[in-house]
């Protein structure tokens, strides 16, 4: 993609992009609503310098123009000011936890991972953090946060690859040209307004408004709730897939190594629902387009990932050969038009949702894969998701995560809320979704 800042020398405004003028919206409005930053790390077996780590994560900052944002939403909140590279450095808390007694490592280690997690103000400061935390001898964990106005999840592996290539140059003491240029997310902004003008940004809008009217992207989810008086909570569940048995499960069902772990695992969740028992409507599933891919998009730091709507119809075909047939049709027309912004439909299509409260409870399907860990010479290098706190005021019906991991196998994890669902019929109904995607039934 073109640059349009790679020459500058001081702060700049830039246009922000339609998901990113949402969420300032949203920062802004009666509830001040902030979504959690974009929280990872990497744990370090062996030798690593802090001196040379904060200068890898300030060189990745000077890179992406997304990381040099800054925010003055008393000025302008159509803008953001993009510093120049010289301006910026990645703040580095370095902590040493080997004083400690070996009970009380752990808690400490959690109590910092969770200051990381603590939400960005968007007015006036740098949307950067990191905490490289020392709990052994040769043990260390390095903890990044962003916002996830200027980083979403598909940054994550452009990240790592930028801090392998770096810190072994700053090591090294060589230059670090290999890694070729960084990312201008103020180019990709500029590009995505122009394609909404365009015919072709025009009617992929109006394919989605002609849908929303019908229930939005918050349709309810058809489910047997609690019995009355249930308690408040969350719950949660778990499962792995391995490799043969989802292979298994595509021969089962016919399905082509075509259909992508998405597919199945959609499939799988919509033939089990049906499968609970009986539902008199409609309802959704909100699900991650990974990026909104462009020349010099993919491998950018920025805002760029999206999310879809399927209308799933409650009643039909119960069989998973069926119902995998069923979903394709939907699930590409819903990729033609993944351009589309979210956030714009939510502005212009359904007001009254775009608060993120909904009254009614809807699946929200997260597919990822695990970002390959940086190489560093002397050590060995384990990517981690931090870990996260769910409390139910933040669990809107049923969130189902599924990672994809590099042997093809699934994890696959999920929350809900236990004032809308009776843990009963979510036990059978995510019990049931591992039985389709182990090829226990077609």
């Amino acid at each position: 993609m073109s640059t349009i800042l790679s020459t500058i020398d001081r702060p700049t405004w830039v246009p922000l992009s339609a998901n990113q003028a949402g969420r300032v919206a949203l920062a802004m409005g009666p509830d001040r609503w902030i979504k959690p930053p974009c929280h990872f790390g990497f744990w370090i077996h062996g030798a690593i310098d802090p001196h040379l780590v904060a200068c890898t994560l300030t060189a990745i900052a000077r890179r992406h123009t997304a990381l040099r944002y800054m925010f003055d939403l008393d000025t302008r909140m159509d803008a953001a000011s993009c510093l120049a590279p010289s301006e910026v450095s990645w703040p580095l808390k370095v902590v040493d936890l080997r004083a400690l007694p070996e009970g009380s490592r752990d808690a400490e280690l959690r109590s910092e991972i969770a200051a990381l997690r603590a939400p960005f103000s968007l007015n006036g400061q740098p949307l950067i953090r990191a905490t490289l935390i020392r709990r052994a001898q040769s043990a260390w964990l390095l903890g990044i946060s962003v916002d996830h106005i200027v980083f979403d999840g598909g940054s994550v592996s452009p990240f790592l690859r930028d801090f392998e290539g770096l810190y072994r140059s700053f090591a090294e003491g060589t230059p670090s040209s290999a890694l070729g240029p960084g990312s201008d997310f103020g180019a990709f902004a500029i590009r995505e307004g122009r394609w909404l003008e365009s015919e072709d940004g025009v009617g992929s809008v109006l394919h989605w408004l002609a849908r929303w009217p019908r229930g939005g992207p918050f349709r309810p989810m058809p489910l047997p709730g609690p019995r009355v008086g249930a308690a408040s909570g969350v719950g949660s569940w778990s499962c792995e897939v391995r490799p043969d048995q989802l292979s298994r499960a595509r021969q089962a069902s016919g399905a082509s190594r075509s259909v992508s772990a998405f597919g199945m695992v959609t499939a799988a969740l919509v033939a089990a629902t049906r499968q609970v028992g009986d539902h008199p409507t409609e309802w959704g599933l909100v699900f991650p387009f990974s990026r909104r891919v462009w020349p010099g998009t993919r491998h950018g730091i920025g805002y760029y990932n999206n999310r879809l709507y399927l209308d799933i119809p409650s009643k039909g075909e119960q069989q998973f050969r069926a119902v995998l047939h069923e979903m394709q049709e939907p699930i590409s027309q819903a990729l033609t038009h993944g351009m589309v912004p979210l956030e714009l439909l939510l502005r212009n299509g359904q007001r009254e949702l775009y608060d993120r409260k909904p009254s009614a409870s809807y699946l929200f399907i997260n597919m990822t894969s695990r970002p390959a860990s940086p190489r560093i010479d002397g050590a060995q290098t384990v990517f981690t998701w931090l870990e996260s706190e769910t409390g139910s005021a933040s669990v809107r019906g049923l969130t189902f995560n599924c990672e994809v991991r590099a042997d093809k196998s699934l994890s696959m994890s999920a929350t809900y809320n236990t004032e809308q669902y009776d843990r009963t019929v979510m036990a059978e109904l995510l019990d049931g979704t591992r039985r389709i995607l182990c090829g226990d039934q077609a």
